[in-house]
């Protein structure tokens, strides 16, 4: 396998590790076509996590929002706590009735 190491292709100056996303050589980190130094201290956790997965910078609303959506699913998800509990009692293998009645 001579020449196919991502080790030995690091030593050259070679990307240790590449995708669409991410491009990391020795000294570099290059996120999505921007330089990892001009991302810190200049964008929010919510901005780089949108920005990794969908490669679109946010405005500062934008990411206001979205940042509003994620601590609000942080706590049980995208779903009431109701339709949680009723799930999980129908997972142990309560009744149907019993799983689906409210307290």
């Amino acid at each position: 396998m001579a020449g196919r190491s991502a080790l030995e292709t690091y030593k050259q100056g070679g990307s240790w590790w590449e995708t669409e996303i991410s491009d990391i050589k020795k000294n570099e980190i290059i996120i999505r076509g921007k330089r990892i130094e001009d991302l810190i201290g200049n964008v929010s956790y919510s901005q780089m996590l949108y920005f990794l997965l969908c490669g679109k910078e946010l405005t500062d609303n934008q990411a206001k929002l979205f940042e509003s959506v994620l601590v609000a699913g942080a706590d049980h998800g995208p779903r009431a706590p109701s339709i949680a509990a009723a799930r999980m009692a129908a997972t142990c293998g309560v009744s149907f009735n019993s799983a689906s009645q409210r307290v």
